[in-house]
């Protein structure tokens, strides 16, 4: 640290704009053709992607590569968007908990594809890789600090994921691609009639929320998520098609979902800004409420009230398996007393408003986002947490 009196000094100095590193480049096309005859050779290939991809606005590419292929496509930490989410060959995010999850979702994978994004960041690693034997990394990343770091890739390039060419004789695989897209539709059906089970039930259940989240939203809206465990219902409700739609927190951080709305809709005054956050998560950064009301910044808050902090149940369940039978989550829940998040937001100056009921979620949502200020709907949630 400085000195105090040295901090107080003044001097009379010229202030330089800061420059950026252009880090736009080509791409070797003898690497590019080595990548091509792997997509031609494997049987069952994956495309990993990341937020390097938002950062090269390389969507399309990632979309004409995956069809061209027959890539099932994969999301891994994404913030931002990198591919429609109704496609067919877009699988979601994977688990990155526990290596189990994850090495399922490659068995029988003979070629992983990774571009723009980490390999891997396992909340809880093991010393074996979760990747099978026998599987060959192509890894493809403007950082070169995530090259190899943790797995070493079979091929690697430190390129401009935008900038990747991949030879035309790679589209052979229109029947792949049909039978991936069949099961995507299959896998997205079944999630909705298992939703209906639960449609009308309290506590409101996930996708009955983010359902009637989706339809009260304005066209033009933004969503600035830190669903966390509800992550994936956002996703399947809202089937965000462009960039800008919904901005997602990875996790690994705590309590950016109140701040964080509260800078994009700075960020985008022509637009309305729709804050999904967490009961626990926001406990570490409730006094956004008071900023918002303070310098009348009009986002809308939805907070996802189950009274626990459910990740961390879900993380212990899954790194104890079977054990976790029988035993307690201490110290995570957020009960006695509860949590009013509607009283918290009226004491800040925030217009706040509770639901408990799912038939109550359209009028209020609409009361809310009617507003001309900030505003905040509390939602009683369901909090399950399955034990193997």
């Amino acid at each position: 640290s400085l000195p105090m009196d040295t901090l107080d000094e003044e001097a009379d100095v010229d202030i330089e704009p800061t420059t950026h590193t252009r880090w736009r480049g080509r791409v070797d096309p003898a690497g590019m053709a080595e990548v091509a005859a792997l997509l031609l050779g494997a049987e069952r290939p994956m495309l990993m992607v990341g937020d390097g991809i938002a950062l090269a606005d390389a969507q399309p590419e990632v979309v004409a590569l995956a069809e061209a292929a027959g890539l099932p496509v994969f999301e891994c930490y994404a913030s931002e968007f990198t591919m429609p989410a109704s496609h067919p060959l877009n699988q979601g995010a994977l688990n990155f908990v526990t290596p189990g999850p994850l090495r399922a979702t490659l068995e029988g994978c003979d070629l992983l594809l990774v571009v723009g994004a980490p390999i891997f960041q396992l909340i809880f690693p093991e010393v074996q890789s979760p990747v099978p034997a026998g599987t060959k990394i192509v890894q493809i990343d403007i950082n070169p600090w995530e090259i190899g770091k943790n797995v070493n890739p079979d091929l690697a390039f430190l390129a401009d994921p935008k900038r990747k060419r991949t030879p035309q004789q790679a589209r052979v695989a229109t029947a792949r691609a049909e039978k991936i897209g069949e099961r995507t539709k299959a896998a997205r059906a079944r999630y909705w009639e298992q939703a209906k089970k639960s449609w009308d039930a309290t506590p409101i259940s996930a996708p009955r929320l983010m359902h009637e989240i989706r339809h009260a939203l304005p066209d033009d809206a933004l969503v600035f998520a830190e669903a966390i465990t509800n992550s994936a219902h956002l996703t399947q409700a809202l089937m965000p098609d462009e960039p800008g739609r919904l901005v997602r927190v990875r996790g690994g951080g705590i309590g950016p979902g109140l701040p964080g709305s509260l800078g994009a809709q700075l960020a985008r005054p022509d637009r309305k800004v729709v804050g999904i956050c967490s009961d626990g998560a926001a406990m570490y950064s409730i006094s956004a409420l008071w900023t918002a009301a303070h310098h009348r910044i009009p986002v809308t808050y939805v907070m996802l009230n189950n009274a626990a902090y459910r990740i961390l149940k879900l993380n212990m369940v899954e790194y104890l398996g079977k054990a976790a039978r029988g035993r307690g989550f201490t110290a995570m829940d957020l009960t006695d007393p509860e949590l009013r998040f509607d009283r918290m937001a009226e004491s800040m100056g925030v217009p706040g408003f509770r639901v408990d009921k799912p038939d109550d979620l359209a009028p209020i949502l609409k009361k809310a986002l009617d507003l001309g200020g900030p505003s905040l709907v509390d939602v009683v949630m369901e909090s399950p947490v399955p034990i193997p």
